[in-house]
Parts: C-alpha cells; sequence; structure tokens
C-alpha cells in the first residue's frame, strides 16, 4: 500500500523509517496547529517523545545555545518544504549532532 510515507521517501530520496518520521513529526505540528518548529520541538521535549524521531532528531548548537533538541538540517529542510514555512526568525543553527 502507497502512503504518505512512500511519498516522501520517493520525494527527497531518503529511508523509508526517515520518511515515516517526517510524516509523524509534520502530523503532530498540523494536529496541534503550533505556528513554528520550535513549538513543535518544545512540545516533543515536555512530552519526552524523541524516541520517536531517532532518524530525524539532533542536538543542536544555534550560536551560544547548545544542546537544544531538534531534528537535523536535512530533515529540517524538508518539513519546511513540506509545511511551506520558511525558517523563521531564531538563531542560526552553528552546529548538530544526531543522537
Amino acid at each position: 500500500m502507497f502512503d504518505v510515507s512512500d511519498s516522501l521517501s520517493i520525494k527527497y530520496d531518503i529511508a523509508t523509517i526517515e520518511a515515516m518520521e517526517i510524516h509523524y513529526y509534520i502530523r503532530t505540528f498540523e494536529e496541534n496547529f503550533f505556528q513554528n518548529l520550535n513549538e513543535l520541538n518544545n512540545y516533543i521535549t515536555e512530552n519526552d517523545e524523541w524516541e520517536d524521531y531517532p532518524s530525524i532528531r539532533s542536538l543542536n548548537t544555534h550560536q551560544e545555545y547548545r544542546n537544544i533538541k531538534g531534528i537535523q538540517p536535512k530533515y529540517y529542510s524538508i518539513v519546511c518544504k513540506e509545511l511551506e514555512i520558511g525558517r523563521g526568525n531564531g538563531r542560526l543553527l552553528t552546529k548538530y549532532s544526531p543522537y
């Protein structure tokens, strides 16, 4: 059965598991009517749900702010395209590490 995850996998040439996590991440954003990805990341952190995103999550450094939980830049870009949102006006990402 062909679904949204399969479509994302093909469209962005990513693994199926990555596409599934992105799909769930986007769905969580939409279901909670968040305005930006920072709100979603805070929600995931507060609800201790980062284990649901093992393939796309990362610890990010935004200038002086270190080890901020979020998603890797590659997936951030995909999510922004799919949600048709810009990168926002937060601090620039200077470093990240998957975990």
